[in-house]
């Protein structure tokens, strides 16, 4: 009975300590979406992401077709972490996207984050992809390459900033009949949305993982959503009795430039097993070009009856991270809507192709 009364005690204790944080230990980690249109488009707007915003935490979904009006069916994946043992600090890169279609382009380059006293440093910085919004300044695209990254860095006493490594990799084309021939630009803005990650060695940890998928599709086998079971391996001394998983980088290569109906890079954590300091993940990438009944689509069935099937082949990853620590609070959450675009030629930048949902703060 007194060892009961202990743990309980010592429960209570832990409880209390994670109630006093402050807002810099307590964030919302984005761990990706499931995005589909009841038949396939050009990529006019395409986002998802999730902000704490000192207490008032939002998760965001961007959806825009090309040329066709339609619904837009989604999720949204993200875990509220309150913890002593790190500090959180969140914002967003843009990035103006020009290029000619059909061509690579690569943008990288340095942010500089301003310090806190409470961000100054730390032995590590892990920086990780808390969502994004690419949409067109112009006219939609297909894609056929598409890669976001960060790569962690470090504090630089001199400047007072933490920095790290954003990585943009880009091929957008059109290649349809409604495209303009005469107008070969792709002019994309990108926000993405970042989470900076401060900890002390020995108090939390961070592990990389690197996750792939690859397939085929013709135009009669329709392709679905197959999530793989994996496992992350992190520290296992110092013991660390909580974990919890982010995203630092995904990506989608195309043998050709697609139209999109249904794209999904969900990262679900599984069982923990401290004593290895192992966690069990689903990952779920995909990328779908068509689906059955897509044609005559009850949402738009005029216009969906110009829907078309293309054969093709997909490589896709993610680079997960394990986040380890002493005491924390986790939870998982989510979040599924509907959006209707009605269709405009040109830019899709507008709050008709957002939706704010107000996440429950605890």
């Amino acid at each position: 009975m007194k060892k009961c009364g202990f743990i309980f005690s010592f429960l209570v204790m832990e409880l209390a300590a994670i109630a006093q944080l402050q807002p810099y230990n307590k964030a919302y980690i984005w761990r990706g979406f499931q995005h589909q249109w009841t038949y396939n488009h050009r990529c006019n707007r395409l986002g998802d992401y999730v902000q704490f915003n000192s207490g008032t935490p939002i998760s965001v979904h961007t959806s825009g077709t090309g040329s066709g009006s339609d619904s837009t069916y989604y999720t949204s994946f993200y875990t509220y972490v309150a913890t002593p043992d790190v500090v959180f600090k969140e914002g967003e890169a843009s990035i103006k996207i020009k290029a000619k279609e059909n061509h690579l382009v690569v943008m990288e380059d340095t942010v500089y984050v301003p310090a806190e006293d409470w961000l100054k440093g730390k032995s590590d910085y892990v920086t990780l992809i808390n969502g994004f919004d690419l949409r067109s300044d112009r006219a939609a695209d297909k894609i056929q390459l598409l890669r976001f990254s960060l790569e962690d860095g470090g504090y630089n006493p001199k400047t007072n900033k933490v920095w790290f490594i954003v990585s943009v990799s880009l091929v957008l084309n059109c290649q349809s009949l409604e495209c303009n021939e005469l107008n070969n630009r792709v002019d994309y803005d990108l926000d993405l949305h970042y989470l900076v990650v401060g900890l002390n060695k020995g108090q939390a940890a961070a592990t990389d993982q690197l996750f792939t998928r690859g397939y085929t599709w013709d135009k009669k086998g329709e392709i679905s959503s197959s999530p793989k079971d994996k496992s992350i391996s992190g520290d296992a001394t110092p013991f660390f009795p909580e974990a919890t998983v982010g995203i630092k980088s995904f990506s989608y290569i195309l043998n050709e430039a697609h139209w999109l109906l249904e794209i999904s890079n969900k990262l679900t954590p599984g069982i923990y097993d401290a004593r290895w300091g192992t966690m069990k993940v689903s990952i779920d990438l995909l990328f779908k070009e068509w689906q059955d009944g897509m044609r005559g689509s009850g949402v738009a069935p005029l216009e969906s009856i110009f829907a078309k099937r293309r054969k093709g082949w997909a490589i896709m990853d993610m680079n997960t991270v394990l986040l380890q620590f002493k005491k924390a609070k986790i939870k998982y959450q989510e979040n599924t809507g509907k959006m209707y675009w009605k269709a405009t030629h040109g830019s899709a930048d507008t709050d008709r192709a957002k939706e704010i949902y107000d996440i429950p703060y605890e």
